[in-house]
């Protein structure tokens, strides 16, 4: 435990919420709630054992409307966590998980989006990770959600991976920003830098320079959260687009 008593600070980005069905938004925070409630004690635990940071840009929604919507979703703060609000203003997808890793207080740092949902036992497993002293980056499995017929067609077309059924702690080339934890040290190090003219693939640059600098990238293929597909035909489109674009510049 470092001084303030954290074990993990837990940032939530406000950007693919406004993309994404509020629904889901809403059952990630009550699932975060649970596993929070339910993890294991530690002997040396402090006051509070995480804080939760959820970054918002306040030039596109102010301070208030983010503190109503999450206090719908979670009324009762788990008592082992902290809450807190932060105006990253004019800050994008990676600047917020950049901003959040600054201010983050846990000893380790787990960044998941605001359109995904956990799986039971996703918390536990991530942060378990880090028992090995290797594992200084860990991903999770984060996989298309398929509740419906465009999610299962997409599931086997679109860029994140299928369900990944294993228990498997191994090493990795790549990660997905939206189910991701680091040793703090490391997060503040290697922050995501965005590729100019991409709104995503800032998670493939920064795999790189932790692959090519040695240092632990892992995966465990048990801390798995749902991913959306996108919200109707032209959000589908503009994810197409965006993704065609990042490939080609990244090719070049």
């Amino acid at each position: 435990m470092n001084a303030a008593g954290r074990l993990a600070s837990i940032v939530i980005e406000w950007e693919n919420i406004q993309l994404a069905e509020a629904d889901r938004c809403g059952a990630m925070l009550a699932e975060l709630t649970r596993q929070i409630e339910a993890f294991p004690a530690a002997p040396a635990a402090g006051d509070h054992d995480f804080e939760i940071l959820v970054i918002f840009d306040d030039r596109k929604i102010p301070e208030a409307g983010v503190r109503e919507f999450v206090a719908g979703c979670m009324p009762a703060v788990p008592a082992r966590a902290e809450l807190r609000f932060l105006a990253g203003s004019g800050r994008g997808y990676y600047e917020q998980k950049n901003f959040g890793a600054r201010e983050a207080r846990g000893r380790f740092v787990v960044f998941l989006d605001s359109d995904v949902i956990p799986e039971p036992g996703w918390l536990p497993r991530l942060i378990g990770s880090f028992d090995d002293p290797q594992v200084e980056v860990v991903c999770g499995n984060g996989f298309r959600d398929t509740g419906d017929l465009v999610s299962k067609s997409l599931e086997l077309a679109w860029f994140f991976p299928l369900r990944d059924g294993r228990e498997v702690l191994a090493r990795q080339d790549s990660f997905f920003a939206n189910n991701v934890a680091f040793r703090r040290e490391v997060a503040i190090a290697y922050p995501f830098v965005p590729v100019e003219g991409t709104s995503r693939g800032a998670c493939r640059l920064l795999a790189r320079r932790l692959t090519a600098d040695g240092r632990g990238l892992f995966v465990t293929t048990d801390a798995r959260v749902r991913h959306p597909a996108p919200n109707g035909q032209r959000h589908q489109q503009l994810r197409g687009q965006a993704q065609g674009r990042a490939t080609l510049l990244f090719d070049r």
